[in-house]
């Protein structure tokens, strides 16, 4: 006999036995059904209506997706499984503690989150859930990862538009962290939180906890154009890869990894130490002369750079500045008049570009090297060395006058011989030794050792010396001590070579040295 097929459906529940018709079944009973999944899922799959206090376990082998509103979890357990990738999607917006065993909840094995239109703020009790992705939809949602456990470290979140806020726990992360295209959307960090291993983008403003200590590539701290908050006192970004980097005013610590780094200064107090490899501390004159800055270069040959200043004097050794293995030092001059002072110390190298501002420059004390350039002008160029032994490297190419100055307790002579490279190519430089020169003659000396060649231009030139003024220019042919040196009789014992004469070698090229040459 063959039976008619009967007009009910039968659908079991925990509470029993419901008998509806076919179309009520699937939404009163929480039964399976064909309906399309939300748009997160990659296959269809069966829709399971949440009602507030309900009891719902997922099938085995089936992608479920747990759908209601935000307050249907109130009292509600959902049980997905471990084997399939089962959802929650809300069709309400609102705040909710997910997972807290009330309110929110008892969930487990659910993977992904899918939130409804509008603003939603999502935190978690506890990382149980299973959730390891959530999808805003168009809204302001704000998403707190604390209390997640390691739930999120390789998860996935993929906030909409809207002004969105993510909170993330101090861990270290792996995933991929995205936000949509508001120029609101703000990433808020706690101490420990390193995302250097994930993908974190499109969020535009930076909130640090307080001396909070956080870890993320320079590319990762460059999308935070927006508004950078840390409102402690010893904040510190540690860059997780080498490259460019500039600070944040509000951010006081900043630590770069190991390779070639270019670090650009904001207007604010800090603290950076450098890597392995060479570094760049970049500062504008007016932060040189009014912030509190400590540079550590670690290896490398690391700089710091000074950008122009229109009208500027600037002492490194009497600011606010700390440098401990930084010997390069760049300046670039002003349009304006510049006065710079190098740091003291042995081995550091100055370069200064000199502008069309005329610029007073000071060697610190050590012994010191400057390489000087030009962009260009007819401005005046005034340089002085330090205490001991400096190298002074004049450019080739130049308008305007440069005066070395050799007089007084920084005059080159026979136990401070400055070298200077270039002088006079192109005319207009002098050497400032404090005495009038009244002649200007050649020696040659064949062959001398640097054992020997003061005593063998001392003796040389006690035959030709008679009065104050007199200059030579003395070439030594061959041996250790060949070379080019100018020589001017500046000292009180008027027939000696002595150590209050001036005394320079000349490197490189040289231009005419005449009596106009040196000057008083």
């Amino acid at each position: 006999m063959t039976l008619a097929h009967p007009p009910f459906h039968f659908a079991r529940r925990r509470l029993g036995w419901c008998s509806l018709p076919l179309t009520l079944a699937l939404s009163a009973c929480g039964g399976g059904g064909d309906s399309a999944s939300s748009t997160d899922s990659s296959v269809a799959s069966p829709i399971r209506n949440m009602q507030a206090g309900g009891n719902y376990t997922g099938a085995a082998g089936t992608n479920e997706t747990f759908t209601g509103p935000i307050a249907s979890l109130n009292g509600t357990t959902v049980q997905g499984n471990a084997a399939d990738t089962d959802e929650m999607t809300f069709t309400t917006a609102g705040t909710v503690v997910m997972n807290n065993g009330s309110t929110g909840g008892t969930i487990t094995q659910i993977k992904v989150l899918n939130l409804a239109a509008g603003s939603n703020t999502i935190s978690f009790a506890n990382g149980t859930s299973g959730i390891v992705k959530i999808v805003g939809a168009s809204g302001s949602d704000s998403v707190d990862l604390t209390g997640t456990g390691n739930s999120f470290l390789a998860g996935n979140i993929d906030l909409s538009d809207g002004a969105n806020t993510l909170t993330m726990e101090g861990k270290t992360y792996t995933g991929t962290f995205a936000s949509g295209a508001s120029s609101s959307d703000t990433l808020v960090l706690v101490n420990g939180s390193d995302i250097s291993g994930a993908t974190v983008t499109g969020f535009n403003n930076l909130t640090l906890a307080n001396n909070a200590q956080v870890t993320m590539s320079p590319t990762q701290f460059a999308q935070f154009t927006g508004t950078v908050t840390a409102a402690g006192t010893t904040e510190r970004v540690t860059f997780s890869a080498a490259g460019s980097a500039t600070a944040a005013t509000s951010i006081e610590q900043y630590v770069l990894a190991n390779g070639t780094n270019t670090f650009t200064a904001a207007n604010a107090d800090v603290t950076v130490t450098g890597g392995t490899g060479n570094d760049t501390f970049r500062f504008t004159a007016d932060q040189i002369l009014n912030r509190t800055i400590s540079l550590t270069g670690g290896g490398g040959t690391d700089g710091l750079t000074i950008d122009a200043a229109t009208t500027s004097s600037i002492d490194l050794n009497s600011v606010s500045l700390t440098l401990s293995a930084v010997n390069n030092v760049n300046v670039t001059g002003g349009a304006g008049t510049v006065t710079f002072t190098n740091r003291n110390g042995a081995s550091r190298v100055l370069y200064y570009t000199k502008s069309t501002g005329d610029a007073t420059i000071n060697l610190g004390s050590g012994g010191q090297t400057l390489n000087l350039t030009s962009s260009g002008g007819t401005s005046a160029t005034t340089i002085t060395g330090g205490a001991a032994p400096d190298t002074i490297n004049l450019p080739s190419t130049l308008t305007g006058t440069i005066t070395l100055v050799e007089s007084g307790a920084n005059m080159s002579n026979r136990t401070q011989i400055d070298s200077v490279s270039n002088f006079n190519v192109v005319g207009g430089n002098f050497f400032k030794t404090g005495v009038a020169a009244t002649s200007v003659g050649s020696y040659i000396i064949g062959n001398a050792d640097t054992s020997n060649y003061l005593t063998t231009i001392g003796s040389g030139l006690s035959i030709v010396l008679n009065n104050t003024g007199q200059a030579y220019l003395i070439t030594i042919q061959t041996g250790s001590a060949a070379g080019t040196y100018l020589f001017q009789n500046t000292g009180s014992d008027t027939s000696q070579f002595d150590d209050s004469d001036f005394f320079i070698k000349l490197t490189g090229s040289y231009g005419p040295i005449t009596t106009a040459t040196l000057i008083p």
